[in-house]
């Protein structure tokens, strides 16, 4: 996985039985230039990530347990989709799931294809629902598995360099009865962004 590059928040939440944390991280993507010269001067790339923690109740603590999270992003421009992607080299991104790493020397801008996380990738028991249409991709993601706390790196998006994205949702856990826990992400275009001011994109919030 490459290097952090950029962090970011805008909203989520949290509960007093529990806490979820999205965050949405920009990630390194020089190497692929390898393959497609110019990619990082073309693209960038985000990955959606939801982190439950559970260390405030009274003794002794109760692991919470991610059960599920849905997810709308958006953007203006096109998604990236490597011509490796595992729905059989048609490059879609409908169906997609994590890229297998044995290919990234000879495809090193495979790393960065467009992704949701599903099977037993880096959270056991979690499947997702994906589609996308046009700039529009939505996703399910339902943690089947008593896992405890942890964290699930569960979508991966690659988008233009100059492109406004924006990506909504809610997640829910096992020891908060329920409750959904929303955020909202927008990496804005760079003519935006004096609009915005500076931040940090990582979502939380304790009740």
């Amino acid at each position: 996985m490459s290097k952090f590059l950029a962090v970011a928040v805008i909203f989520a939440a949290g509960a007093a039985q529990g806490d979820i944390m999205h965050s949405f991280v920009q990630q390194v993507n020089t190497g692929a230039d390898a393959e497609i010269p110019g990619f990082s001067t073309t693209y960038q790339t985000w990955d959606l990530i939801v982190t439950v923690t559970d260390t405030d109740d009274p003794p002794p603590a109760i692991p919470d347990d991610w059960t599920s999270t849905a997810a709308t992003a958006t953007t203006d421009g096109v998604w990236f989709d490597h011509i490796m992607d595992d729905t059989g080299g048609t490059g879609n991104g409908v169906t997609d799931n994590p890229p297998n790493p044995a290919f990234f020397p000879a495809f090193p801008a495979l790393e960065f294809d467009s992704f949701y996380a599903a099977g037993l990738w880096n959270a056991p028991g979690y499947a997702t629902l994906p589609t996308t249409v046009g700039g529009v991709k939505n996703a399910t993601w339902f943690d089947s598995v008593d896992s405890g706390n942890g964290t699930y790196v569960i979508a991966r998006y690659t988008f233009g360099i100059s492109d406004y994205f924006t990506i909504a949702g809610t997640s829910t856990a096992k020891n908060t009865g329920g409750e959904l826990f929303p955020f909202n992400f927008v990496v804005p275009a760079p003519g935006s962004i004096a609009l915005l001011g500076l931040g940090a994109l990582v979502a939380r919030r304790r009740r």
